[in-house]
């Protein structure tokens, strides 16, 4: 490979071309001209002079499937330091980049940093104040925010690192432990209750306020209320395209690929009784979004709480102490059922579950209604444990079916093939079907489902 005019490129190229191809070449250049930072900038972010900057690469391959990190450690001239995760688009607009573009991710998670999260610890601390319990401390478990900014093009959000404190991301192939899952439930009851209070509070005029299309989706899988019957019927079409073209493709995968000797048996068995399971994935799907106001209750939900999306730190027995929640690009209104069940089933195993399941659900509510009672707040009209666990066994189904469309992203093979269809369910086969890891959880979850009696 010759580049014409160019023999410092050519004598670069020369020099990296063990390390792979002209991508990976162009993926350097690219990354070095993402990490020319403006010492201005930083100085704007940390809000004091600063003495030097140094920046490389924030997170290990695989770690993000719609963002590229960079991190950045700060040296002020009065002495503090500051470490820094810059996120913004990944290296090429097209699949993931193209659909981060699409999906306004990063206007989303930049307003809840900067006017959501604000405004509920806000509230959550006046209501302590007029409780006389302003001892008390109730924070969203998130990092400090610096900055962000949104065109499109150049978006990105700059966040306190949270690895110099001790946190980091648990192993997404293994799965939570009971420790850390308990823990999670706790912090993310606490999250959810203390949303609720500032909804409660505060009324719902924050999703009326012109960027409700563009951060709070306030139905992820359900069409958008247009007004314009084609417009919707149209988007229903396409979504309920890719659920049941996604589910369709895991079970010809569990078919060709399962480990199980009966697993010809066990694709029938997922299609469900009659084809309904495969036919109506879309509706199963989107039920639980569906079901917010007429038979639950809303809240701010995280909307991709997985375990990807936390980090522990832990004492010196190795235990969790705490957790912090990070990615908050799909952020919206919704109910409790989204955030819980698309977490218990794309961050632990079905061995794990078979034995904790009960046990993690009732931290949730513990921890869900001791924050509602430090607030003077009373629980939701009916919310009752026994309510609670049964309105996430209601909502089984529509998580196991997401697996379909989550397993691909979250741990199917990297990359994409160019050869590959650009539409969406082909792209994630092609993940899928390299991965033998996201076949056997969508095997696993199957077999699970038919023992609980479900398929």
């Amino acid at each position: 490979m010759k580049f014409p005019g160019t023999p410092l490129l050519n004598e670069f190229y020369s020099i990296t071309k063990n390390f792979g191809d002209l991508k990976h070449l162009e993926k350097v250049l690219n990354l070095s001209s993402k990490m020319d930072f403006k010492k201005e900038d930083i100085e704007s972010w940390v809000k004091e002079p600063i003495e030097s900057f140094t920046s490389g690469e924030g997170t290990n391959k695989g770690d993000n499937v719609a963002s590229e990190i960079l991190r950045i450690q700060v040296k002020t001239i009065s002495g503090k330091e500051h470490t820094l995760v810059y996120k913004r688009f990944p290296e090429t607009i097209e699949g993931q980049g193209n659909f981060a573009v699409e999906m306004k991710i990063f206007w989303k998670e930049n307003r809840f940093y900067e006017t959501i999260a604000p405004a509920i610890e806000s509230s959550v601390a006046q209501r302590l104040l007029q409780i006389n319990s302003s001892n008390q401390k109730l924070t969203l478990p998130i990092p400090k925010f610096y900055a962000g900014f949104n065109n499109d093009q150049d978006d990105y959000v700059c966040l306190g690192d949270l690895r110099p404190e001790g946190f980091k991301m648990p192993d997404k192939k293994i799965g939570l432990d009971l420790a850390q899952m308990t823990l999670a439930m706790s912090k993310i009851g606490e999250f959810h209750a203390l949303s609720y209070f500032y909804l409660r509070e505060a009324g719902e005029g924050i999703f009326q306020d012109g960027l409700n299309n563009l951060f709070f989706v306030k139905q992820w899988l359900v069409p958008s209320d247009t007004g314009d019957a084609e417009v919707e019927k149209a988007q229903r079409a396409g979504l309920s395209g890719i659920i049941t073209e996604t589910y369709k493709n895991s079970i010809e995968l569990v078919r060709e690929h399962g480990l199980g000797p009966d697993r010809e048996k066990l694709a029938f068995r997922m299609l469900g009784k009659e084809n309904v399971t495969l036919n109506k994935a879309y509706q199963i799907t989107s039920s639980t979004t569906s079901n917010t106001d007429g038979k639950y209750f809303p809240l701010i939900i995280h909307g991709d709480f997985w375990l990807n999306n936390v980090l522990f730190s832990y004492d010196e027995e190795g235990q969790p102490k705490d957790m912090k929640i990070v990615d908050f690009q799909f952020t919206r209104r919704g109910n409790i059922y989204e955030d819980l069940n698309y977490f218990v089933f794309t961050s632990t195993t079905v061995e794990f579950r078979k034995g904790n399941l009960v046990r993690t659900l009732q931290a949730y509510y513990d921890s869900f209604a001791k924050t509602l009672s430090q607030l003077k707040c009373p629980l939701p009209v009916g919310f009752t444990r026994g309510k609670f666990i049964d309105g996430f066994f209601e909502n089984i189904v529509p998580a196991y079916l997401f697996l379909a469309f989550a397993l691909p992203l979250q741990v199917g093979a990297e990359g994409e093939d160019p050869e590959v269809s650009a539409d969406l369910p082909s792209r994630l086969r092609w993940k899928m079907e390299r991965s033998p890891l996201a076949i056997l959880r969508m095997e696993e979850a199957a077999r699970e489902m038919i023992d609980m009696g479900f398929l």
